[in-house]
């Protein structure tokens, strides 16, 4: 068994090193047509050998290795080079869908397909999860959007579990992207009703079109987080009628919070849209959501039941 273990490592390394001699092959050829000391007459032949340095290893995953990866970016050269622009094109968007848009973003070399083709596609350019608190969690986005592409795109983020899903009760994240590169924070909350406490293990970011949600690019990152369930207490309110001799309270199946939103200055109502605002109850420091409303008002309304008699610690 160990004999047959050696073999097959070291027929990986042979085969690695194979591909890399095909690579660096082609590799020099093609720099000799860029330095014009090579006819375009030859690049059907180098083509051929970045052809042969673009299969991964034989280890039955079809994992690319970078080697793999640049060789694809050859062919594509070669391509274009031979005024073949539609096949040149379709493996620029074949090394992004490879490598989740990040393959042009990390060259530090020119020409490259992305400068000869002169377009950049709308992708996912870095994800930075910043510090959370408070069932928040801000995460900033670095993407560019070419609106030569699409009329009209949005960012969204979403949490997944272990099993790639967005678990049930959370508000996707969103925010209209703007044409060219751009940065956006976007926060995720927890969901309003946690009964326990739930772990997330990724984050996703995509480009979306807004009507058909299509993805157009997309982006998950490894970040686990807990998000803690929400306490149970019980909180005794102002203005109640408390039976001390029994030690018990009264209190109504339904309660509600009519507040009007204005504006600090003018003092009137706000009714441009509708907006999440945070706010809280008397000396309660724990901070609750709602939805205001555009008409200027919002109605918050409990539906947790507290049986009557309910004993008081």
């Amino acid at each position: 068994m160990q004999i047959a273990t050696d073999f097959v490592g070291d027929y990986f390394v042979a085969y690695d090193n194979l591909n890399k001699v095909y690579y660096n092959a082609a590799q020099q050829q093609y720099q000799s047509f860029l330095e014009d000391s090579l006819d375009i007459e030859a690049l059907p032949g180098v083509q051929q050998l970045f052809r042969r340095a673009t299969r991964p290893l034989a280890d039955y995953t079809n994992a690319l290795a970078e080697v793999n990866l640049e060789a694809l970016h050859g062919v594509g050269l070669i391509h274009f080079y031979l005024d073949q622009r539609d096949s040149a094109t379709a493996y620029y968007t074949q090394l992004l869908a490879l490598t989740d848009s990040s393959f042009f973003k990390n060259l530090r070399y020119a020409p490259n397909l992305e400068t000869l083709l002169g377009i950049r596609a709308s992708r996912i350019l870095d994800v930075r999860v910043l510090e959370g608190r408070n069932g928040e969690l801000p995460v900033v986005v670095e993407y560019y959007y070419d609106p030569g592409q699409y009329s009209d795109l949005r960012l969204d983020l979403a949490p997944l579990d272990d099993k790639g899903a967005v678990p049930r009760g959370f508000t996707i994240a969103g925010a209209v992207a703007r044409p060219g590169q751009g940065v956006d924070t976007l926060v995720l909350r927890k969901p309003l009703r946690l009964d326990a406490d739930l772990r997330t293990d990724s984050l996703r970011v995509r480009l979306i079109t807004p009507r058909t949600r299509t993805a157009v690019a997309q982006l998950v990152i490894a970040h686990t987080q807990t998000w803690a369930a929400q306490p149970n207490k019980l909180r005794l309110p102002t203005g109640r009628n408390i039976d001390n001799k029994k030690n018990t309270i009264q209190l109504p199946d339904v309660y509600s919070l009519n507040i009007q939103l204005v504006d600090a200055n003018t003092k009137e109502r706000i009714n441009n849209n509708d907006a999440r605002v945070a706010y809280t109850l008397g000396n309660d420091n724990e901070s609750r959501a709602a939805i205001a409303l555009r008409n200027g008002d919002f109605r918050i309304e409990s539906t947790e039941k507290t049986p009557s008699g309910a004993l008081l610690p």
